[in-house]
């Protein structure tokens, strides 16, 4: 088992370190309430949510909030802008609990 998460397993930690060695890549920790991704501010990294929980959602037009989702271990974050070209990502996206991110 390695400290990489479920997504990749069954791989060793010397592995995923390997394969890591070979893309540009930061690991980022969040504490609850730390903002991630905003609709400005966004990283065209995809994120692997190692550990923690995060919220994602959208902030209406009167201020309001409202819940998309929450996602925990091992979820991809932002995998659609990755690749894309858009200038704003469509909701927020914030830590609920501790959280350990990889950017690749």
């Amino acid at each position: 088992m390695n400290n990489f998460g479920k997504l990749f397993n069954p791989l060793s930690q010397t592995t995923v370190q390997s394969l890591l060695n070979q893309v540009p890549h930061t690991f980022k920790s969040y504490l609850p309430q730390e903002t991630i991704f905003t609709e400005v501010n966004f990283n065209r990294q995809l994120g692997i949510l190692l550990k923690g929980e995060v919220q994602i959602y959208k902030t209406l037009s009167n201020g309001s909030e409202l819940l998309l989702q929450n996602l925990s271990d091992d979820a991809l974050l932002g995998i659609g802008y990755v690749w894309g070209d858009a200038e704003y990502f469509p909701a927020t996206i914030k830590a609920i609990k501790p959280c350990t991110i990889l950017f690749i």
